[in-house]
């Protein structure tokens, strides 16, 4: 359903405030509203590795991730899936939005000056990192890459977006004039970061930040467990990492539209 010129969107947010954290009692709380026109939901990573057998309810995170993608269909908000290779390959929509962002901006990027090509990936020190943690890693209890797609609770429409680039990312962003982002998916130590259309190519380095606010929704979201933390303490752990300074923290039951 298409959302009206004056449909709005509130999103109530938590997050600290400049200052030393020893002299709060607690976090801060605001409300952004604004039309719906201006928001686009990412949805990073939904796997369907978590996804259960025909019949069976999904996981939590999934099912507030669902419940929020259809209420966002249904007020006209922008939706942006964004899994990485091979997945987006499998989407038309991502063959069509990669053209039109190279026919858009077709030119070769300039040379990088000498002292940002330092130091080479092939340098010893990156290599022994690299050969450090590969020969380190376990077998993935997901499945191949082959049978990895979006979770059949999340798949996109034809109309909404899958990319995959920063570029791709950005031009969408610009075409719509979002403002705000509504984060969902994981891992929120992992992918949310660091994926070319993540949090902190857009609000993680100061003199490059960007001027899209974002929400990372706290029930939409997921995180990798370590053997000294838990799933549940990640995620409260990168939750109030993120209400530093980075992004606003949000529950999407409270999201309501008017």
């Amino acid at each position: 359903m298409e959302a009206t010129s004056n449909t709005t969107v509130k999103v109530p947010v938590q997050f600290y405030p400049p200052g030393f954290l020893d002299n709060l009692d607690k976090g801060s709380e605001g409300v952004f509203g604004l039309p719906t026109s201006e928001v686009a939901l990412v949805l990073v990573d939904t796997w369907n590795h978590s996804d259960p057998e025909e019949g069976q309810a999904p996981p939590k995170h999934t099912q507030n991730t669902q419940d929020l993608l259809h209420n966002c269909r249904e007020n006209g908000i922008i939706v942006i899936h964004a899994p990485n290779h091979p997945v987006v390959d499998k989407y038309s929509q991502y063959h069509s939005i990669k053209e039109t962002v190279q026919d858009f901006w077709p030119q070769e990027q300039p040379e990088n000056p000498p002292f940002l090509d330092w130091p080479p990936q092939d340098n010893d020190i990156y290599t022994q990192a690299r050969k450090m943690r590969s020969g380190s890693s376990v077998p993935s209890p997901t499945p191949n890459r082959n049978e990895r797609d979006i979770s059949r609770f999340l798949l996109p429409l034809e109309d909404e977006y899958v990319l995959a680039t920063h570029n791709e990312f950005r031009y969408v962003l610009w075409q719509h004039k979002i403002k705000l982002l509504l984060y969902a998916g994981g891992a929120l130590n992992e992918c949310m970061q660091h994926r070319d259309t993540a949090i902190n190519i857009l609000a993680g380095i100061d003199s490059s930040r960007t001027g899209f606010t974002i929400v990372v929704l706290d029930d939409c979201s997921y995180a990798k467990s370590t053997p000294s933390m838990s799933e549940p303490d990640m995620i409260h752990a990168m939750l109030e990492y993120f209400k530093f300074k980075i992004t606003f923290v949000g529950n999407s039951k409270q999201i309501s539209f008017a």
